[in-house]
């Protein structure tokens, strides 16, 4: 088994005991996203990690939140729709 099949999505639920609507799943390439999506399981696009610096892309259909985290310091960017990005 291996990402995106189904089977590994289902399996790690599983032995965890949770419930698709109580994961998250974080990953870099959207077709490994795409499968756990389907399973009902919130996802969380990595956009860049190099080992201290980390940026993560959040969309729950309406707000896009866009995390940045440098080692030391997170910085939250979140845009409602209305054309403005706000750092939080």
């Amino acid at each position: 088994m291996r990402k995106p099949e189904r089977r590994i999505y289902e399996h790690t639920l599983s032995a965890l005991n949770v419930k698709p609507d109580e994961a998250v799943f974080l990953d870099d390439l959207g077709v490994n996203l795409k499968t756990a999506k389907e399973l009902g399981i919130r996802t969380i696009k990595v956009l860049v990690y190099d080992g201290t610096s980390l940026m993560v892309l959040v969309y729950d259909g309406t707000s896009l939140m866009v995390l940045v985290y440098d080692g030391t310091s997170l910085m939250v960017l979140v845009y409602d729709g209305t054309g403005v990005l706000v750092q939080v």
